[in-house]
């Protein structure tokens, strides 16, 4: 460890808070990865699963997650994105382009990935950061 002097001290402690800055960096990006993952997993076992067809738990397989150039995580269904609001809250059932007066059930799956996904990348980074 180099002295340090009053000359120097702005200097030092620069150089210990930009060394602090990428650790912190560096520890966001990789809990926000294994966050991301983590609830992919989480949805695969947890999501609807259609038994017969040709589409049988196609559903529930795509979950994935994506990291853009800005480095924010995604997690999202990639095959059938358009069926998680549906099947999440439930929806009017509708035949030969008449409302039925009927509505499936929700089934709650992506809330609870959800909340799962907010503590564990807050524990995650804190865990990082203190060692």
């Amino acid at each position: 460890m180099a002295t340090v002097t009053p000359d120097n001290l702005g200097k030092a402690v620069g150089e210990v808070l930009q060394t602090f800055a990428h650790s912190v960096e560096t520890s966001v990006d990789a809990s926000a990865i294994e966050t991301g993952k983590k609830t992919a997993q989480i949805l695969k076992k947890t999501s609807p699963v259609k038994k017969y067809g040709k589409n049988a738990g196609k559903y529930a397989k795509g979950w994935s997650t994506k990291k853009t150039k800005k480095g924010e995580v995604y997690v999202y269904n990639k095959t059938d994105y358009n069926l998680t609001h549906l099947l999440e809250y439930g929806h009017r059932v509708v035949s030969h382009g008449k409302d039925t007066g009927k509505k499936t059930r929700a089934n709650p799956h992506i809330a609870s990935a959800e909340q799962f996904a907010q503590k564990e990348f807050v524990d995650s980074v804190t865990l990082k950061i203190q060692h």
